[in-house]
């Protein structure tokens, strides 16, 4: 249970820290002393190792190209900022339930994957879901597209909703 806890607070923080920096001004300014009780630990950056389940290859790759593009784009934007540090681990789906679920038991089985991202398929989240709530590691669905998914997906997913102007969404 406690690894439960800390796993998800560790990504629930990261991801406080990554809408920090990005909403944060570009000041510079210090004082030149340190007047923290942390003995100076405060500069450190806080490093985090995030699985990333995409369909990248078969019929549908293109969704799953473009989604890991933003990931990558995003792990780049945030590293440079120099407060977090992500390390995205990739693995692809090719748009199936078993190869998803295998590619989740392969990054939950690294002990410092804190979190998943993906798959993009809500078939495949179908499956990951549940597992990865069972193993205590934070899940953010990037595309659900099926009704009553969140009934069938626990308490460790989090979700993002991917509009399309021209669908009306």
């Amino acid at each position: 249970m406690r690894k439960i806890v800390n796993k998800t607070f560790l990504f629930v923080s990261v991801l406080l820290l990554a809408l920090l920096t990005a909403c944060s001004g570009s000041s510079t300014e210090t004082s030149g002393k340190d007047d923290s009780k942390d003995g100076g630990q405060a500069g450190k950056s806080v490093k985090a190792k995030i699985g990333v389940i995409s369909y990248l290859s078969g019929p549908g790759a293109a969704y799953g190209e473009a989604i890991t593009r933003g990931f990558k784009l995003a792990q780049k934007e945030i590293n440079a900022k120099g407060d977090v540090k992500i390390e995205l681990v990739i693995e692809d789906s090719a748009g199936k339930q078993e190869q998803a679920l295998a590619a989740a038991q392969k990054l939950m089985s690294d002990d410092d994957i804190v979190a998943l991202l993906g798959p993009t398929l809500s078939t495949e989240m179908n499956v990951v879901g549940p597992e990865a709530d069972l193993n205590g590691i934070p899940n953010h669905k990037v595309y659900p597209s099926l009704t009553g998914l969140g009934s069938q997906v626990q308490s460790g997913s989090f979700f993002l909703w991917v509009i399309n102007e021209r669908r009306g969404g």
